[in-house]
């Protein structure tokens, strides 16, 4: 009985990124069928799959969903931000805020938002507040007009964090703002 599970052996398997990303060569799977892929988790970077160095700090993670040819097709199931990226933005004379939404996207999708701000100089705690509620305001507003594709693409071109800079700047000027996980939460994770 022993014998017949060294018979068959694990063999390398292809792991491709969702059409969105061109379906490139994200990883291998050493398993013993291509169906023993589906589930399987693989975190890339960003700058590997767009040739953009600027976005070394960024990690997409990806699942397993299909099996075509031989190949594990994968979809986005999250984005953040490195710790090493993080920890280079904290800097001295600046206030920092970060905030965490679940919301429910246009296409009744879950999901989760975290960003991270900082402000160009120290200010008041009543400013704080007043950003904090425009960013939850702005976040809502965002995720009821567009489905979770629309911003995932959002999230990763930067076009997100321009929008919301833009309005935060009307309250306080802002050195950044960056989003620093987005994820699709299930009932599990909430």
């Amino acid at each position: 009985m022993v014998e017949k599970a060294y018979k068959e052996k694990k063999k390398w398997f292809q792991i491709l990124a969702p059409m969105e990303f061109n379906n490139v060569d994200i990883g291998e799977s050493l398993c013993f069928s291509p169906e023993s892929m589906m589930g399987k988790t693989v975190v890339s970077n960003l700058a590997a799959l767009t040739n953009d160095m600027g976005k070394q700090g960024i990690n997409i993670i990806f699942k397993v969903n299909q099996i075509e040819k031989e190949k594990g097709l994968t979809e986005f199931v999250g984005y953040k931000l490195t710790s090493s990226f993080i920890h280079r933005l904290a800097r001295r004379e600046k206030d920092k805020l970060e905030e965490s939404f679940v919301l429910v996207t246009k296409d009744n999708i879950n999901a989760k938002l975290k960003f991270i701000l900082l402000t160009k100089n120290r200010t008041y705690k009543s400013v704080l507040a007043k950003l904090r509620k425009e960013i939850a305001d702005l976040s809502k507003d965002i995720a009821v007009k567009n489905d979770f594709k629309a911003i995932v693409n959002a999230v990763i071109s930067g076009n997100l964090q321009r929008t919301l800079k833009k309005e935060l700047n009307k309250i306080y000027p802002i050195a950044m703002i960056e989003v620093r996980v987005l994820e699709r939460v299930t009932n599990s994770n909430k």
